[in-house]
């Protein structure tokens, strides 16, 4: 069996050469999935419409166990999420998906350095929260804070993810990595 990093790094070659072969998108495939579900990876990214992941690693229906949330945060229910798709479903990949000029990320910084504290509702101020320790603030260039803070956020979630899941199930026989796609390029770099 093909690794399934590899399996989705082939995936995005296709996508950014504009070959994408866009597997198991048919009105068959609904139909096989309707009888249950065997995805292969679970994805955290971004809700932001820019990141379709089956669009960007090139799969389709039932291949791809997503969880979005806006910065691509892990919250208590969407790791219930990846415990579920984990231990009942048997997923054994997980890839925590940042991107570039994320908005969230972006939000957090820019509240960060201003001098004038913006009044939030309780729930983007909550969303913000999980997005500050993760802060790597440039004072001179706003681009790079966002950047690095969205890689950061990314490397802090993915090593987080692997302690908690370490707790949660025994014998845990999961990978995870990190990766960042680019909203303009196409493309998505795995981190080491």
């Amino acid at each position: 069996m093909e690794n399934i990093l590899e399996k989705l790094k082939k995936g995005n070659e296709r996508f950014i050469k504009g070959v994408s072969i866009n597997p198991n998108q048919s009105l068959d495939r609904c139909k096989e999935t309707s009888k249950g579900q065997n995805p292969f990876v679970i994805v955290v990214t971004c809700s932001d419409s820019r990141v379709p992941p089956e669009i960007i690693f090139d799969v389709g229906i039932g291949d791809i166990f997503v969880i979005r949330l806006a910065g691509n945060i892990l919250t208590q229910e969407g790791i219930a999420s990846i415990e579920y798709a984990a231990a009942h479903l048997g997923v054994e990949q997980v890839v925590i998906l940042g991107h570039t000029n994320c908005g969230a990320v972006k939000a957090a910084v820019e509240t960060n350095i201003s001098t004038e504290k913006a009044k939030l509702s309780e729930y983007l101020q909550a969303l913000i929260d999980k997005i500050d320790p993760n802060l790597v603030i440039d004072d001179k260039d706003i681009n790079k804070s966002i950047s690095k803070s969205t890689d950061n956020l990314v490397i802090n979630s993915t090593n987080d993810l692997k302690t908690i899941l370490n707790k949660l199930i025994p014998n845990n026989s999961i990978n995870i990595a990190g990766a960042k796609y680019n909203i303009e390029t196409g493309e998505v770099v795995f981190f080491n």
